[in-house]
């Protein structure tokens, strides 16, 4: 049975351990599975860092846009092609370790996490 998981550590880094943990012992992942998840955490920590200052950046642009007096469709897609750009420079990022991740999964492993992502989409709908 699938508990809902609980992050109670303080920083982001110990939050993904704990995720890293419970979906460690889930999954029965073995130590090099294990290695390649703390390898995906790791990435996505090194990303968060290096777009830090375009993600500030891009708060404030939506605030001043909704601020103004108006707001255009060119507005709002010049923000989505934005994101989406910065979605085209990360993929590349982390890919080659969440497909190396995958492909080390077993038939059961992969049956599992989708038994996960079923119950989850319960617990949000």
């Amino acid at each position: 049975k699938i508990k809902k998981l609980k992050l109670k550590s303080k920083t982001p880094e110990e939050k993904a351990d704990r995720v890293i943990s419970k979906i460690s012992s889930k999954l029965d992942l073995t130590d090099i599975q294990v290695t390649k998840l703390k390898e995906i955490k790791t990435k996505v920590f090194e990303i968060k860092a290096a777009y830090k200052d375009e993600h500030k950046n891009s708060h404030e642009e939506i605030k001043e846009l909704f601020l103004s007096e108006e707001i255009t469709t060119d507005d709002i897609k010049s923000l989505i092609q934005k994101k989406t750009n910065r979605i085209d420079e990360i993929l590349p990022q982390i890919l080659p370790q969440v497909l190396e991740f995958h492909a080390s999964l077993t038939k059961e492993q992969k049956a599992e996490v989708i038994e996960c992502m079923e119950k989850f989409k319960k617990w949000r709908h």
